[in-house]
């Protein structure tokens, strides 16, 4: 009798916590982990992006995992770095967030936490707005790719929903001045590029 009370205890208390947690931070909550503080995937309702409403945000590192193991010991790598278990399950953790991206707006940063580019996912596919920056910070371009307005995800690769260009296109000098914009529909362009005026 002792277990059962100590069991719904814990779960008691369980559900107050999470309770809390939820009331305290209504906008954006974060799902924690143990390997580093409670920022492992920040998710939040982003602006609408066109058609699919309201997104979760993701964040992604642009980074390089490897792990080998020798002798009984594992060694984990960050770009070509060795580095601890914790570290390198918490880029992990962020590298598996194109997984739960069905549909989301995903945020690709470097270790640095400097953004790379940023927009509207699913999986490893793009399907709506997208914006690419240069090491500076300022965009190199911005653009959309062809959005999947039936609801239906499966097979979007063979029907032609993932990663088109479809719409304006807009290319960037390195001081963020606009070079050239371009006009796709279903990944083709269909007018000459606009240069910009000096």
């Amino acid at each position: 009798m002792k277990q059962i009370y100590t069991t719904v205890l814990l779960l008691f208390c369980s559900l107050l916590l999470h309770a809390q947690i939820e009331l305290a931070t209504p906008a954006f909550y974060v799902i924690a982990d143990s390997t580093k503080n409670l920022d492992m995937k920040l998710v939040g309702n982003t602006e609408p992006h066109s058609v699919y409403g309201k997104l979760d945000t993701l964040k992604f590192y642009d980074v390089e995992l490897e792990t080998e193991t020798y002798r009984n010991r594992t060694s984990y790598w960050v770009d070509h770095k060795e580095v601890d278990k914790k570290t390198y399950d918490y880029y992990d953790f962020h590298w598996k967030n194109v997984d739960r991206c069905t549909p989301c707006y995903l945020k690709t940063v470097d270790t640095n936490e400097r953004l790379l580019k940023e927009g509207v996912q699913y999986g490893d596919c793009n399907i709506g707005e997208w914006t690419e920056y240069s090491l500076t910070g300022k965009p190199r371009f911005k653009g959309h790719f062809k959005e999947n307005d039936t609801g239906d995800w499966t097979e979007i690769w063979k029907r032609g929903l993932c990663t088109v260009k479809h719409g304006k296109w807009t290319y960037y000098d390195e001081n963020g001045a606009i070079l050239y914009v371009s006009y796709f529909e279903n990944g083709i362009e269909i007018e000459e590029p606009t240069q910009a005026r000096k």
